[in-house]
Formats: C-alpha cells, sequence, structure tokens
C-alpha cells in the first residue's frame, strides 16, 4: 500500500535569469521544477502538492506562488509537450491538481518553504514527502527536509523524506558547495574545517 504523500514544489524567484526554462522546462526530454513537480504528483498519487513561496518577487508585488499556480494552470494542456505525460489522461490530471493545490503565501526562504509544507503535510496525515527543485538546489533542500523531520516531535520520518531533481537548472552542479562534517577520526583538520565554513558564510546571511 502506498505511503499518503505530500509534494513540495519549491520556488524560484520571478526575475531570475531563464525562468521559464527552470520552472517549465524544455520538451520532450527536460522537465522544470513545475512539470516535474506534476509528474511526481501524478505517479505517487499525492494528496497534497504545496507551491512554495521565496519572495514576492513579481512585478507588481505577486507572490511567487501566486504566480505559480496561475503559470501552472495556463499551461496545463502543454505538459503532453514532455515524454513523461504520453499517455497519461490530461482532464482527469488536471481535476486532481487543482483540487490538491495548496499555496504558500507566507514563506521568505527555502527553510520557511520547508516548515509551511512540513507542517501542512503532517496536519494532513502526510506519511512520505517528496520535495522537488532545481539540480542545484536540490542538496540545500534536502538537508533542510532532514533538519525539519527529524525534529523532535516529527511526525513524518527522515526515511520517507525524498528529493527529486528537475532536468534543468540556471548552473552547474560543478557550482554547488557542500560543508560536510568530519567523520573520520583521523581527520586532524575537522576543526579547521568548520570554522572555515563560519568564516566563509559569516557575511553571508543563511536563508
Amino acid at each position: 500500500m502506498k505511503k499518503r504523500t505530500g509534494v513540495l514544489i519549491h520556488s524560484r524567484h520571478l526575475q531570475a535569469l531563464n525562468w521559464e526554462r527552470i520552472m517549465w522546462g524544455v520538451p520532450p526530454d527536460l522537465m522544470g521544477q513545475l512539470s516535474k513537480g506534476v509528474l511526481t504528483a501524478l505517479e505517487e498519487e499525492a494528496e497534497i502538492v504545496v507551491l512554495g513561496c521565496g519572495l514576492r518577487s513579481g512585478i507588481n508585488g505577486e507572490m511567487e506562488s501566486e504566480f505559480n499556480r496561475q503559470y501552472l494552470l495556463d499551461n496545463l494542456r502543454r505538459l503532453p509537450e514532455f515524454a513523461g505525460f504520453q499517455g497519461i489522461n490530461l482532464g482527469r490530471a488536471e481535476e486532481i491538481i487543482r483540487q490538491i493545490l495548496v499555496l504558500d503565501m507566507s514563506s521568505l526562504s527555502t527553510i520557511q518553504e520547508v516548515a509551511f509544507a512540513g507542517k501542512a503535510f503532517e496536519n494532513a496525515g502526510m506519511e512520505r514527502v517528496i520535495s522537488v527543485s532545481s539540480r542545484t538546489h536540490a542538496p540545500r533542500c534536502l538537508n533542510e527536509a532532514l533538519r525539519f523531520y527529524g525534529r523532535p516531535g516529527s511526525k513524518i520520518s527522515v526515511g520517507n523524506v525524498l528529493v527529486y531533481s528537475s532536468d534543468v537548472g540556471w548552473a552547474s552542479n560543478d557550482d554547488v558547495v557542500v560543508f560536510e562534517p568530519p567523520h573520520r577520526p583521523d581527520d586532524s583538520f575537522g576543526d579547521i574545517r568548520h570554522e572555515l565554513a563560519k568564516n566563509i558564510l559569516r557575511d553571508f546571511p543563511y536563508r
């Protein structure tokens, strides 16, 4: 029996370079965050899909989640352009997506996106969580999700937390840097690495 599943589609600043390519994708093979998120929700029979919100970054102060919802609904009929949607009943898919969309109208960061969606999933009795974001953002999304669902009192096990990557991003994963705590007993540079990470991040607000 499938676990009750919630899907979080992370947001993207509306003025970001190549926004449409990142969020929608490039048919037929490269799915963006929105198209990948919808396919994931349909395949996993998700009961809730949260559209994340990072900022009020629209030209007229529109929330990212509001814009993403309207963009998605306006373009649902284009989904069969992607190979992954071949054979899917689009009419039924549209009905499902309209019913299960939840908008995040308050978050200003990735951490807040994860928390907003997490509370919505827990309150609705979800047992499994899938976050969808771009390739370069996915590592951070996973870490923030593991932090949130690993907290005391969490109703969802970290073993049921997944992150799916879209097929496109605005940069290469060669540009992603992960600071991992030392785990070897012979690692004599552990403390130095920790201090180095703090020094590098000190002047950059961690959001």
